[in-house]
């Protein structure tokens, strides 16, 4: 549906592989776990276009901590992995 209503102008999106997640974690800050360019000033109601990548969200408290990745878990592909913004881990 994203990529079809080209959310944000584009028409190529995808869910990241865990190690494209966890390259954004700056353990540097706090709250999130994530650089300002993945949690912009304007992230929230003062968002206008979302377009913008000043509207950009990353959550990092429950329930919305935890991202889910592309990559599956072996050895059950049924599942699959995790990088949570809070703290850096990964399940």
């Amino acid at each position: 549906k994203m990529n079809r209503d080209r959310f944000a102008g584009q028409g190529d999106w995808r869910i990241a592989n865990r190690a494209e997640l966890a390259s954004i974690l700056d353990y540097s800050r706090f709250n999130p776990l994530v650089a300002d360019a993945f949690h912009g000033p304007l992230c929230g109601p003062l968002c206008t276009s979302l377009a913008s990548p000043d509207c950009s969200c990353t959550s990092y408290t429950l329930p919305g901590n935890t991202y889910w990745s592309s990559t599956t878990f072996s050895p059950n592909t049924a599942l699959a992995r995790d990088v949570h913004f809070g703290d850096g881990s990964s399940g």
